[in-house]
């Protein structure tokens, strides 16, 4: 799956949030105009790029991961 950077959504909790999964995150890091974090979850490890500096998300959390209708594609493995 393939997954633009503005269609994911972390909370500190699933609800509220469609296509959800839950994590943890592994890793935070602050790179200016962006937080970038690793997380595990159910489908692996996740790297996201969020824009919201001003309500970073420390290491150990658990988290929601959303997705928003768009900006999602299935691509081949191949």
């Amino acid at each position: 799956m393939a997954v633009r950077p503005d269609a994911v959504r972390l909370s500190d909790g699933a609800a509220g949030l469609q296509m959800s999964l839950k994590g943890n995150v592994t890793h935070a890091t602050y790179l200016g105009s962006a937080m970038h974090y690793t997380m595990q979850c159910d489908v692996g490890e996740l790297f996201v790029i969020d824009g919201r500096i001003d309500t970073s998300i420390t290491a150990g959390s658990a988290v929601g991961i959303g997705f928003s209708a768009r900006g999602l594609a299935l691509v081949s493995g191949q």
